[in-house]
């Protein structure tokens, strides 16, 4: 492949960071150059990244740590054939656990814990 097809492939990335191989292959083919698209998925690997996007992330991450949450609810076999309902509620902010052997109960005093608040820092 040559150097100006290459060139090509890493300028696309670097300024379109959303397309895959498939749409700069198509584009690379209405330019008039004859290159596969797995060529260009193995180039696209090579193309310099910069760090400005992991900053975005961590950005985005301080800015709306209030609102982000995980929930998940799911059971337990215990080795007495039991089975235990968990409860797991994870927030950037603060956690809780509940275990409960009915799944109709709302929640069971005592079986709910909190974990440490998490620092993000902004580097």
């Amino acid at each position: 492949m040559s150097k100006e097809v290459r060139e090509l492939i890493f300028k696309m990335v670097a300024e379109n960071p959303t397309w895959r191989a498939p749409r700069i292959h198509g584009e690379l083919v209405m330019l008039g150059y004859e290159v596969s698209e797995r060529s260009v998925s193995r180039w696209m690997r090579h193309a310099p990244r910069s760090p400005e996007s992991a900053q975005r992330w961590l950005s985005f991450l301080c800015n709306h740590r209030e609102g982000i949450a995980v929930m998940d609810f799911f059971s337990v076999p215990t080795i007495t054939f039991g089975v235990l309902y968990c409860f797991l509620s994870l927030a950037m902010i603060e956690g809780t656990f509940s275990i409960s052997t009915s799944p109709a109960i709302q929640r069971v005093p005592g079986s709910r814990s909190s974990y440490a608040k998490p620092s993000l820092t902004n580097q």
